[in-house]
């Protein structure tokens, strides 16, 4: 059963777009004599899906000392693609009320309005400035930097300044090259600093560009004299502090050769060439390593190793014959066991073998 007769619910539909919900109220209690509350209309029209076109939109509950009703009303109005200035021209020629920005953009959130603004230039915006070159005032000209005008503070060649990490630099070319005093001191005494080395000072003074002050050191050093703490304001002491660098550069140096040393040292001569034939084989690629076994095999018949033999070499089996003394399928067999010799190559191998004769198909 229908909470409300036909007629009410017509009605509401009829009247509903571009009215309040609060207007409705009161316009249907007054020509039906119902007794519709904000709450009841709001129901309604939910259930029926009538919408009055206002969605969004807060309806006014109470009064504003700030907005009164005369001027909420027409905010809510005329909101729609006015910005906040522009609003604020309207309600003042309107009304001959004041208000800033923040209070219509306080309003504007406060009820939920959007403008529809973004602030973006649309497409097909023509500037202000179009066609104009700048905005300067007549005669302004005059007082422009001309081209090939050089400035009162530029300095000339040869020229010192001191840069804020307290190095001397030295103009060297115009318009602004500029280089390290104490490198060029130190060039023209002993050449181009290497690329590996850097250029101290001894007494920790970088504004003492004596070439007795001065000393090329590689960055190792420099970096084992910053780690021990190595540098002094005294310039012998730095120039002990250097050589206890170069000295603990050498050790660390001579203790890393000497444990390569130690490790080779545990292997018998034998075994140590094995292994350095090993390395190398280790770092062959596959095809490296089948031209390689080739040329051996070659070697080995151009030397005569083979020479009588062919008659022995028929009555033997092909996994018998040998290359050197070796037998080659012992040799396969171990090649396995290579390091970085994978089972690819191993396969290239065997196939090399069995075409050559040297193993059974």
């Amino acid at each position: 059963m229908k909470k409300y007769p036909d007629e009410i619910i017509e009605y509401v539909r009829a009247h509903a777009q571009g009215t309040s919900v609060k207007r409705l109220v009161e316009q249907i209690n007054e020509e039906l004599g119902t007794d519709f509350t904000y709450s009841k209309m709001r129901a309604l029209m939910s259930n029926y899906g009538i919408k009055n076109g206002k969605a969004g939109v807060h309806e006014r509950k109470g009064t504003s000392n700030i907005f009164p009703p005369e001027i909420w009303k027409f905010i809510t109005e005329n909101y729609r693609g006015c910005s906040y200035q522009k609003m604020i021209d309207m309600v003042y020629e309107r009304f001959g009320v004041m208000y800033n920005s923040q209070q219509i953009n306080s309003f504007y959130g406060n009820h939920h309005l959007n403008s529809g603004l973004t602030g973006q230039f649309e497409k097909g915006h023509i500037p202000a400035n179009k066609g104009r070159k700048g905005c300067c005032a007549p005669g302004s000209e005059k007082g422009w930097f001309q081209k090939g005008n050089v400035p009162k503070t530029q300095l000339p060649v040869g020229s010192e300044v001191i840069d804020n990490d307290g190095y001397r630099l030295v103009k060297i070319e115009e318009p602004n090259v500029w280089k390290l005093k104490h490198h060029i001191v130190w060039e023209e005494a002993y050449g181009k600093i290497p690329k590996d080395q850097i250029v101290i000072f001894l007494d920790g003074d970088k504004q003492n560009c004596a070439l007795e002050n001065l000393q090329c050191v590689t960055r190792a050093a420099h970096a084992v004299m910053n780690h021990f703490g190595l540098r002094s304001k005294n310039s012998e002491l730095t120039e002990a502090g250097i050589l206890v660098a170069g000295i603990k550069l050498a050790i660390s140096s001579k203790e890393g050769n000497k444990r390569m040393s130690r490790r080779k040292c545990r292997l018998s001569p034998e075994e140590l060439n094995i292994h350095e034939k090993a390395v190398k084989l280790r770092k062959m690629t596959d095809s490296q390593l089948v031209e390689y076994v080739s040329a051996e095999k070659a070697a080995a018949y151009d030397d005569g190793e083979f020479a009588g033999k062919k008659d022995v070499l028929k009555h033997q089996r092909p996994s018998d014959q040998t290359i050197g003394g070796k037998n080659v399928k012992t040799f396969l067999e171990e090649i396995k066991f290579v390091s970085g010799i994978g089972a690819v190559t191993v396969k290239k191998l065997q196939h090399l073998a069995k075409e050559g004769g040297y193993l059974g198909v």
